[in-house]
């Protein structure tokens, strides 16, 4: 239960930060002045209640931090104000903390699933694979498997020749002629 909606843990709240306090003074005086503020017009008294319940509690929990800066969350903790424990180590937290990541990994899987196994994706990149300069042997084997099967499959159906146009065409423009590749490269090609 939050501190400011229960009175006895805000009682213990500020019976702790009174025996730990370097002003006690200073810090009564800074309750009063808060708990002589006139309630607004707009304001409900239930709210504005719970609105001063709060602003207690914040005022003790700065002057208990400046009084004591290394050590009171341990006083918190000690004295069962503090339940830290509460939000990090909750089941719904652990829930969470591994829920999330997950389902953003398995977004991740389901959204490469779906560009993987489109197949004028596959298409694409095996043509972009063939086609790059510095692939290497095995890239080129893989993307030249593909597309040979690619090939393979369209010349059995009806409309081949288009589809093995669409193939080949975009490698046609990509690679570059041979008198190119034989000035380039000085080699022997027939």
């Amino acid at each position: 239960m939050h501190i400011a909606g229960s009175p006895d843990r805000l009682q213990q709240l500020r019976d702790l930060t009174f025996a730990n306090t370097k002003d006690p003074t200073a810090l009564s005086n800074e309750l009063a002045t808060l708990q002589a503020t006139p309630l607004p017009a707009s304001a409900s008294a239930q709210s504005f209640a719970q609105w001063l319940h709060t602003e207690e509690v914040q005022t003790l929990l700065s002057d208990l931090r400046k009084s004591q800066p290394s050590s009171y969350d341990v006083l918190l903790r000690e004295t069962k104000m503090w339940m830290s424990r509460g939000f990090r180590k909750s089941t719904r937290s652990r829930v969470a903390a591994w829920l999330v990541p997950m389902a953003l990994l398995l977004l991740a899987g389901v959204g490469v699933w779906m560009i993987a196994s489109n197949a004028a994706v596959a298409l694409t990149y095996s043509q972009w694979r063939f086609t790059k300069g510095n692939a290497s042997a095995k890239e080129h084997f893989r993307a030249q498997e593909y597309l040979l099967g690619r090939i393979g499959q369209a010349a059995q159906n009806a409309n081949g020749r288009d589809e093995i146009a669409k193939i080949i065409s975009p490698l046609a423009l990509k690679l570059p002629s041979r008198k190119f590749r034989r000035g380039r490269r000085k080699t022997f090609w027939p």
